[in-house]
């Protein structure tokens, strides 16, 4: 069984809105080490109406998350994946595979076939048994690739030598020095982002 729970989470972020986020999360019953997943969510600005808005919030969210109480499924319940050979990737030894999400979020690449194999048998062991791998930080490496100051640069428009003052000040957590380039994982410099916008 799945359990829907909505809560009213009041955001002072100036970068998200001054409002009340309506957040419908899912946990699943069976299992009680569940953590609770955000399945819908919408944000409801201050205003004349709020409780009126809040309420009929409440409602939608409610009802884009109980479609997972049929599905059962782990993630988004109205987003479909597919699986895709990457063309051209058989040059070099085996043909690659991506998971592309049908909201137009980033994809996943998966790897040759046997990695397909591994993953899916991994994924299907989760499922039966509900135990996952030791948690991991929300910024580790492998989440995400590394960059250059300068990709960095042209992505972001912060300029470069800001971008490698905070690697020398240790700012930016992870950051290497190969030769006279600097590069970080992209979730950490990410999170230097956010936090320098916010000071």
């Amino acid at each position: 069984m799945i359990t829907v729970t909505v809560k009213r989470e009041t955001s002072n972020s100036t970068e998200s809105g001054y409002g009340v986020y309506v957040n419908a999360y899912v946990t699943w019953d069976d299992d009680p080490d569940s953590i609770p997943v955000l399945y819908a969510s919408e944000c409801v600005s201050f205003g004349k109406n709020t409780e009126k808005n809040l309420k009929a919030a409440e409602r939608r969210v409610r009802q884009n998350a109980t479609p997972a109480r049929r599905k059962n499924t782990w993630g988004n319940p109205m987003v479909t994946w597919s699986l895709h050979p990457i063309t051209g990737s058989d040059e070099e030894g085996g043909t690659m595979y991506a998971l592309l999400p049908d909201d137009l979020a980033d994809g996943l690449l998966i790897g040759e076939h046997t990695d397909v194999q591994a993953v899916a048998q991994r994924l299907n062991q989760f499922l039966e048994t509900g135990i996952a791998d030791e948690p991991i930080d929300e910024y580790d490496p492998q989440l995400a690739p590394w960059l250059s100051a300068r990709e960095a640069e042209e992505t972001w428009g912060i300029p470069r030598a800001t971008i490698t003052w905070a690697c020398r000040q240790g700012h930016i957590v992870g950051a290497e020095k190969f030769g006279n380039r600097w590069r970080f994982p992209q979730g950490r410099f990410l999170a230097w982002m956010h936090k320098r916008k916010r000071t």
